[in-house]
């Protein structure tokens, strides 16, 4: 359930009305949701990427209520966030491992590609579009910044 605190009447999320009881996604992830983020690209902002304890990443479009991508990170994904103006989503969780998948260039259940990893899961994910970086928290006690456009056997790590 997306839901839009108010006090009774309709409020403004993302640039979307939504009634203040919620709004009950018509595909929901299959056990407990562990992030969530609208997309800040204005031609995108009724995109709300979700992550789940059931290895699922999603994309909804809140204003038609529809599943738009999903795919399997391969273990619970505790964090998620949009890159690259939108056309591609960052993953992370229990594996360890940080992720990118393009958005609808890769199939549901595309292994996607490792962006870093860490020594213990990985908490949470944020892109910091000024310098295109991707910045992971862990439970190893490390925050690291990635280069998303840069596989990690070309080099890449963290900055």
């Amino acid at each position: 359930v997306v839901e839009a605190k108010g006090r009774g009447e309709d409020r403004t999320m993302a640039g979307l009305r939504m009634p203040t009881h919620g709004l009950e996604m018509s595909t929901p992830p299959k056990d407990g949701v562990t992030s969530v983020e609208f997309c800040y690209e204005e031609d995108k902002a009724d995109l709300l990427l979700i992550s789940s304890w059931d290895h699922s990443v999603s994309i909804h479009s809140v204003s038609t209520n529809t599943l738009r991508y999903s795919y399997d990170h391969g273990a619970p994904v505790l964090g998620a966030c949009f890159a690259s103006g939108g056309t591609e989503v960052c993953s992370a969780g229990l594996d360890k491992v940080v992720k990118k998948f393009s958005v609808g260039a890769e199939p549901t259940g595309a292994s996607g590609q490792i962006v870093g990893q860490h020594d213990s899961p990985v908490k949470c994910l944020c892109y910091v579009r000024d310098d295109d970086l991707l910045v992971s928290g862990s439970w190893d006690k490390t925050v690291r910044a990635w280069d998303p456009r840069t596989p990690p056997s070309g080099g890449a790590g963290p900055k």
